[in-house]
């Protein structure tokens, strides 16, 4: 469920903090905060978590804050379910419109990039990049990629500049 959050908090004022560090505070206006209270999702993170800490190391979980914008629809069911893979299909099809390919869940690092598919609604999502590879813009990705050193295991996010990244594309959904 989504329960509203006051604009005065502490928590409101770090995700207005945030927002603001790329968006134009005399274009856009935040008039409500929610925070999603989803056990079942919370709980798959805190699994993802473990899993990739023992797998890698709690030092290179590379836990992130990263944006995600788009249409009402698709965030209202991200809200109750994660970010499922059978939604990529409308991805597939803006992508191919707007000339590019999309795989995986797409988040950025700053609001800014995310406000292109809905300026009236988006996530701040807490992810796990994990180990990140490079993926070079316009490439067709039809399998994840195996991590360089994983021993057949996937790599946990892509990304197109690993020193600057501006989007991450998440493999696992929790």
């Amino acid at each position: 469920k989504c329960v509203e959050v006051d604009l005065q908090s502490q928590i409101a004022q770090q995700v207005i903090d945030k927002y603001y560090q790329s968006m134009d505070k005399n274009e856009y206006k935040i008039t409500k905060i929610e925070a999603i209270q989803n056990k079942c999702l919370w709980d798959r993170f805190n699994d993802a978590k473990n899993i990739m800490t023992k797998s890698i190391g709690r030092d290179k979980l590379n836990q992130r804050y990263l944006w995600r914008s788009d249409t009402d629809k698709f965030l209202d069911e991200c809200v109750k379910q994660g970010f499922r893979k059978e939604t990529y299909s409308h991805l597939a099809k803006y992508s191919a419109a707007n000339g590019s390919k999309s795989f995986g869940n797409e988040l950025t690092t700053k609001a800014s990039y995310s406000v292109e598919f809905n300026d009236n609604k988006m996530l701040l999502c807490m992810a796990l990049c994990g180990e990140s590879l490079v993926r070079e813009k316009r490439t067709k990705i039809t399998k994840w990629p195996l991590k360089r050193k994983g021993n057949g295991q996937l790599c946990d996010s892509l990304t197109h500049d690993l020193d600057n990244p501006k989007v991450y594309f998440i493999h696992d959904d929790a």
